[in-house]
């Protein structure tokens, strides 16, 4: 039997994704007192935590994780 080469990659937030638009939407979040909850959806591997990651490292704001 053909021993096959798998490649695998991993799906780890990563802390340098370019914004675009998200930084104006979680900016505006981030502005208004009265928003007290906000989602971000996507599939599994869509880089929502990256967008997150990201935005904290780029931010002067305090966050905290609560898992």
């Amino acid at each position: 039997m053909e021993e096959r080469e798998h490649k695998f990659q991993k799906l780890t937030p990563v802390k340098n994704v370019n914004l675009s638009i998200y930084k104006k939407t979680l900016d505006f979040v981030f502005e208004n007192s009265d928003l007290k909850n906000i989602a971000i959806t996507g599939i599994y591997g869509a880089g929502k935590s990256s967008v997150v990651e990201t935005y904290k490292k780029k931010s002067n704001k305090n966050f905290i994780h609560i898992s």
